[in-house]
């Protein structure tokens, strides 16, 4: 990939511009299993625009989360999440794109809201 094409995934990252990541949610086994109220999403693709961070599941054809907010360089400060069932939630968070090489490398997100913390960690696809 040359060097002005992975400058460009990364602004748009950066500027909530449209873009598709491909990889999956992955969390580090130091978290152990998921505590009461903790929801771990599952996910195979990050969707990214100007107003937020859509968590999708391709094999089940779902957006599983979106976190919406507003962009601050590489900081989502996320004001709402709307879970898959479709009722957007008044919360507060934030979503942290981290890059390696210039090339967007993880995505993750950390909300709470309606009574419960919404974690989603994605790691891009390197393929």
């Amino acid at each position: 990939m040359s060097l002005l094409a992975i400058l460009a995934l990364a602004e748009a990252a950066v500027s909530g511009a449209p873009a598709t990541y491909d990889g999956r949610c992955m969390y580090p086994a130091v978290l152990g299993d998921p505590r009461p109220g903790e929801v771990r999403l599952s996910c195979s693709q990050v969707d990214t625009d100007d107003e937020g961070i859509d968590f999708v599941d391709r094999e089940w054809n779902s957006r599983m989360m979106r976190f919406a907010g507003i962009w601050d360089g590489d900081l989502l400060k996320v004001r709402s999440v709307t879970p898959r069932t479709g009722a957007t939630l008044e919360a507060r968070g934030v979503c942290r794109v981290d890059h390696t090489n210039g090339a967007v490398s993880v995505i993750a997100c950390t909300a709470v809201a309606g009574g419960l913390s919404w974690i989603g960690n994605f790691r891009v696809s390197k393929i």
